[in-house]
């Protein structure tokens, strides 16, 4: 199983967006427990049984067998849960600096975002895309931002989808995930298993 809840919102007048975007990935952490685990959990239960390993990576205690991972931005929200360790991370495209993408892609990645940045939006477009593989990589190992972000390297197979690309990994162990989202997000998910990935919408009022 590897499958993410996702959850698209407007944030409401007065709200601040890292806090609203916290809340509603616990909404939706308790709406995967329950549907998937038949566990109907409350904010005290999640908040007392909630930890972190040293690197920050959430887990729950007493549950070893339930992997799930949060990801939010401006509009989206996303958890994912599955039987291995995974990550997910939700980014929205914006412009990119030079020293950015120096610090960030390897000597190969850069080069395929030369090949294929037609101009400034899709050089944003594409760097997206890495950014979040390699975000989603860094959560599942459990190294999160502390890890080198070029410690691994992706690559899109040379005839892709955009909206379903064929992506390999420096570490060929993983699954990978990518899908272009609404409102100029992208989705990436990286997991231990070699179950496919699937996408479960949600409203959450």
């Amino acid at each position: 199983m590897n499958l993410i809840y996702l959850a698209p919102y407007t944030l409401p007048e007065g709200e601040k967006a890292h806090t609203y975007e916290h809340a509603l990935g616990r909404r939706l952490l308790s709406l995967g427990l329950k549907e998937l685990f038949g566990l109907d959990v409350t904010p005290e239960w999640l908040d007392a049984n909630i930890r972190t390993q040293k690197s920050g990576k959430p887990f729950i205690s007493g549950l070893p067998h339930i992997h799930y991972n949060i990801s939010h931005c401006a509009g989206m929200v996303a958890c994912v849960f599955a039987d291995s360790p995974v990550g997910v991370d939700v980014e929205k495209i914006r412009p990119v600096k030079d020293n950015l993408i120096a610090r960030v892609l390897t000597g190969d990645e850069r080069a395929f975002l030369s090949r294929v940045s037609a101009d400034e939006a899709s050089r944003a477009e594409w760097f997206t895309r890495f950014w979040t593989l390699k975000e989603s990589y860094l959560k599942y190992t459990g190294a999160g931002l502390s890890g080198s972000l070029q410690s691994v390297s992706f690559r899109f197979e040379e005839h892709f989808s955009e909206n379903e690309p064929r992506i390999t990994c420096s570490d060929p162990s993983v699954t990978l995930y990518q899908v272009p989202l609404s409102d100029g997000i992208i989705l990436s998910a990286c997991a231990g298993s070699k179950e496919p990935f699937s996408l479960r919408s949600v409203s959450l009022p």
